[in-house]
């Protein structure tokens, strides 16, 4: 009678399971795709019943099986070579399954990619890779495959339970097949991969320290559940631990890091680096470095190249960090992952192309174009946008409801350095680039400015090319990076900042006079690639609704006051109806100054924040509106920008739903210098278009009609979000009764 495999201890697996990758786990694509018999419940609750019995988590078949019970099971990667199993008869005590055994067989492609794959289970390419065991109850069994297994490539399994019974868990733990390494460097159009997906062999070497949740879940595909799935370590303390006198790490900076073995060698083009779920223990910063190794654990003297800078994190969000240039086409088999001091994230992605080690390049590649992010984008000035959680907002970028509750505020996104702006509506090409591109030439900035596209069906996206100036004020060619922001994302270049022409269309141009402060222009001629990234975007409705004959049972006769004590009818804004409240920004309409009279010893600063705006509870169209509260702003006029809706599919914020229009009410004052009730008018502000409140004008705070917008605020304010509200900032009046009453109109 042949002997049985022996098990492996569990904690002698454990010592070395991460040179391996668990291939029949869901996380991966592992799925279960047959099984002859799951009679009972397949969720565990103790003393719990079903119709058809106890409730267990796991698999569990009738009694009397006169041969044996099986699953098949589909394996994540496309081929493995397979050299352990994990049987685990957990919960199971007394109806655990007495005995197993284990085929494999090889799908085709064509087979592999089928959503209806069936495989028969007297397949006759079943091939045996673990001849019969003996389990027993509610415990693990670790058993390492025979030869065939470990040569050979499999993608599919059948788990035999002898007779029947019950099974907790299986997991299958082999080496995925690396690609083919391409035989030189490709074009730019050629997408790259993930270099460090397990699906393809990549795997973690080692750890500084996996408290929490271990590294291997970094290499997981998707975004995660919660924050159990990612990777997360202890607290570091400056002089305790590791890091106390006398410890080996005393006076060091203090880091964690992984390293991670590349499924295939290959160039770097970029990372990503990704934080959600970790909102309150992001890593502050982390750096990536590369080497080449033949082996699986790297010397201690390696050379190490670092391919990203240390680089700022977010909270709960996706970063895109391009490899340092000069660096793109070296070959590399490891990294390093460091996080600055500690912390957790949830996915590390390296993307680049398989190549063998003395490839080599014929020129250096193309400025790759990655999503922008505000951490990435910070070396060159600041990025304009809002956040879906206030937790991912940046870090030193406060966060307050605002609006009675109805929006949030990312305050002070950018700085601008004078107290007084010019806000004007400028034109740029709208045509989309992607592929590659030659850029020509790039200008410089003279002063600060900021560019906050103006929502349109046409523009979804568009393209910055950006450098800093050297120590000379010229152009540093090695500072260089593209990026593709999104429709709902403005950006200020700071002064010496070198920039390509946009291609955004219309924008809302905020700097020191009307239009782009672009100073001295210099040939470039620069490279770049720009992915075809697919777009999420919403449709914006961008036309107000016809305001003709009947709004609401009113007769709309054109008067937007409340005077004769009717309900209001909004109106369309222009730049005439609106002129003596403010100004209209708008295609067309006239450069208008940001103004305030606040005292130079009250520190107010100039900035753009953005307001996440939600629609109103009771602000409904088809019925009328109470005004009972009005605001006003006595030192500062006030500019409202509605931002685009485009994004990126799985690459950053989500798109926000289609609609949004913008319901303004306003009041003059009467003699008291409180609002007049009889001078209440109210307009209608389509997504296309933005507006400014001048000094002291009495407003109801902002009121969205439909759908969530995002709206870019420049405003003075002494409050910076962080302390408390300054009076002098905000005078807010509520009122017992309504002032006057808006008939919403309907769509």
């Amino acid at each position: 009678m042949p002997q049985e495999p022996p098990q492996i201890p569990l904690d002698e697996f454990d010592g070395f399971k991460t040179k391996f990758t668990e291939v029949s786990v869901n996380a991966l694509g592992g799925d279960v795709i047959a099984c002859s018999d799951d009679f009972f419940p397949a969720v565990y609750m103790r003393g719990s019943f079903g119709p058809n019995g106890a409730l267990y988590d796991g698999w569990e078949t009738r009694r009397h099986n006169p041969s044996y019970d099986w699953v098949i099971i589909k394996l994540g990667p496309k081929a493995s070579h397979l050299d352990y199993c994990d049987i685990d008869t957990a919960w199971f005590k007394g109806n655990e399954c007495p005995q197993s055994r284990v085929y494999g067989l090889l799908l085709s492609d064509k087979e592999f990619a089928d959503p209806k794959l069936k495989v028969k289970a007297n397949d006759e390419r079943w091939e045996e890779l673990l001849s019969t065991v003996t389990l027993g109850p509610d415990s693990r069994h670790i058993f390492k495959l025979n030869d065939r297994a470990q040569e050979g490539q499999w993608n599919c399994l059948k788990v035999l339970m002898i007779p029947d019974g019950g099974m907790g868990r299986f997991r299958a733990y082999g080496r995925p097949l690396p690609p083919k390494p391409l035989p030189s460097f490709p074009s730019a159009d050629v997408e790259p991969i993930n270099l460090l997906s397990p699906l393809i062999g990549g795997h973690v070497v080692t750890c500084s320290d996996a408290n929490f949740s271990p590294p291997v879940n970094l290499l997981r595909s998707g975004r995660g559940i919660d924050m159990s799935d990612g990777w997360e370590t202890r607290r570091s303390q400056i002089g305790r631990g590791k890091y106390a006198p006398g410890a080996p790490l005393e006076g060091q900076e203090r880091k964690e890091w992984v390293i991670g073995k590349l499924g295939s060698s290959g160039n770097i083009q970029y990372v990503e680096v990704d934080t959600a779920f970790h909102p309150g223990n992001y890593p502050v910063a982390t750096q990536i470095e590369a080497t080449y190794h033949d082996g699986e654990e790297v010397p201690a003297d390696a050379k190490w190249d670092v391919v990203v800078k240390k680089t700022p994190c977010g909270s709960h969000r996706q970063h895109w960090l391009a490899v340092e240039r000069g660096l793109e086409n070296n070959i590399y088999s490891h990294i390093r992952c460091s996080i600055y001091p500690d912390g957790g994230f949830k996915r590390l992605r390296i993307y680049g192309h398989p190549l063998a080690p003395g490839t080599k390049a014929a020129a250096p590649g193309p400025v790759i174009a990655l999503p922008l992010t505000y951490e990435q984008f910070k070396p060159y000035g600041s990025v304009i946008q809002g956040f879906s959680l206030p937790t991912s907002s940046p870090k030193g970028v406060p966060v307050t409801t605002a609006n009675q509750g109805t929006a949030s505020k990312f305050h002070r996104l950018s700085v601008l350095p004078e107290t007084e702006a010019t806000i004007s509506v400028q034109k740029a090409d709208n045509k989309k680039v992607a592929g590659s591109a030659k850029v020509p030439t790039l200008q410089k900035a003279t002063a600060p400015f900021s560019v906050i596209p103006l929502p349109t069906a046409d523009i979804q996206s568009y393209n910055l090319l950006v450098a800093q100036s050297g120590s000379d004020g010229k152009l540093d060619a090695s500072t260089l990076k593209a990026f593709v922001a999104t429709a709902g994302q403005g950006v200020t270049f700071a002064e010496g900042t070198w920039y390509a022409p946009l291609n955004c269309g219309d924008f809302v141009s905020v700097g020191r006079s009307a239009g782009v402060q672009a100073g001295e222009t210099v040939e470039a001629n620069v490279d770049v690639y720009v992915p075809e990234y697919p777009q999420a975007a919403a449709e914006d409705a961008l036309k107000v609704p016809t305001q003709t004959a009947q709004l609401n049972g009113h007769v709309a006769n054109g008067v937007a006051n409340g005077a004769s004590g009717k309900p209001i009818q909004p109106v369309p804004i222009t730049e005439k109806n609106w002129a003596k409240y403010g100004s209209l920004i708008a295609p067309g309409a006239q450069p208008a100054e940001l103004t305030n009279s606040y005292p130079a010893d009250k520190g107010a600063k100039t900035a753009i924040g953005v307001f996440r705006a939600t629609p109103k509870v009771g602000l409904v169209r088809g019925q009328s509106f109470d005004i009972k509260l009005l605001e006003r702003h006595p030192h500062t006029s006030q500019a409202f920008v509605p931002m685009g809706k485009g994004a990126l599919a799985d690459k950053g914020e989500e798109a926000l739903a289609p609609g949004g229009t913008f319901l303004a009410v306003v009041a003059q004052a009467g003699s008291d210098g409180n609002p007049d009730p009889a001078t209440v008018e109210a307009f209608l502000v389509p997504a296309g278009q933005g507006l400014i409140y001048n000094q002291g004008v009495w407003h109801h705070p902002v009121l969205m009609l439909d759908a969530t917008v995002d709206l870019a605020c420049i405003e003075t304010q002494i409050c910076n979000g962080k302390d408390e509200a300054d009076p002098s900032d905000c005078e807010l009046l509520e009122f017992s009764h309504p002032i006057a009453v808006v008939d919403v109109p309907a769509k």
